[in-house]
């Protein structure tokens, strides 16, 4: 996974991932969620707020990505780790630069972001 660079595009099992930051041990990801899974989410989402509702959960994790390829659909940072020695696929696609700076930014500013993340991707 060294060859990775944030931003880069890789699958693992039917997934598309978007490459954020990586330890010996943990590589830290976006999950590129399905055009019906982010109208799901950004359903919940707007009903949390018209009620008051938290947001803050690891759920509302996400950016709404603006690269062509996959415009409108949600990187989710729900579960951003997992183990360094699985086998992915990368493909050649990045995420255009707004969206790199529109995850950057979650991941810094959202409570639901793992501590180790917010420090590996700050440095």
């Amino acid at each position: 996974m060294s060859s990775l660079v944030l931003g880069d595009v890789f699958i693992f099992g039917e997934s598309e991932y978007i490459f954020l930051v990586n330890t010996k041990e943990i590589i830290y990801a976006a999950l590129i969620l399905s055009v019906e899974l982010s109208e799901q989410v950004e359903k919940i989402f707007f009903k949390k707020m018209i009620k008051n509702s938290s947001t803050s959960g690891t759920l509302f994790c996400y950016v709404k990505l603006g690269t062509n390829r996959y415009k409108d659909r949600i990187a989710s940072l729900m579960q951003p780790a997992t183990s360094a020695d699985r086998d992915y696929k990368k493909i050649d696609f990045r995420v255009n630069k707004d969206d790199i700076d529109k995850l950057i930014d979650e991941i810094k500013n959202s409570r639901g972001v793992p501590i180790e993340l917010k420090k590996l991707i700050s440095s």
